[in-house]
């Protein structure tokens, strides 16, 4: 006598990529053995804005010039549907990240506590300047 069993879908959203999670006796039944088990990988849906390692998120976002001087504010969809603002106020230097702690993804087993959401920036430098915006900058830039 063969009979099916059907589970529903079991969404583990805290688990690591690659974690295994075992059903014991939840597969097929035969006349010769009873149920077996089993096995379910999880892997999650690749995001087009969004990289994950391991409860962290990580986001590649890149400035100009005067962003990277005076500040930047960025609006994001989360991975959630909601609203996400980045935004830094102070310079920021080549290829330096900011770090939103708490804003990742929840950590696998202890769902109250969260991974951190890496901002990772770079600097869109200008392929050229006019004579008046290079004495421009010069200026600015001038120390006394």
């Amino acid at each position: 006598v063969k009979r099916k069993r059907y589970s529903q879908s079991l969404y583990l959203k805290t688990a690591d990529e690659g974690t295994v999670t075992v059903f014991k006796n939840a597969g097929d039944i035969t006349e010769k053995n009873g149920p077996s088990d089993i096995e379910v990988e999880i892997f999650s849906r690749p995001d087009p804005i969004f990289k994950r390692v391991g409860s962290d998120l990580h986001v590649n976002i890149e400035l100009n010039l005067k962003e990277a001087l005076l500040g930047f504010k960025r609006n994001f969809k989360f991975i959630d549907g909601s609203d996400l603002v980045i935004e830094s106020a102070t310079p920021l230097g080549c290829g330096k990240s900011l770090i939103l702690k708490n804003k990742g993804l929840p950590k696998y087993l202890y769902p109250d506590e969260f991974g951190d959401l890496i901002v990772h920036t770079t600097i869109k430098w200008p392929k050229s300047l006019t004579q008046e915006q290079r004495e421009t900058v010069a200026k600015a830039l001038e120390t006394h």
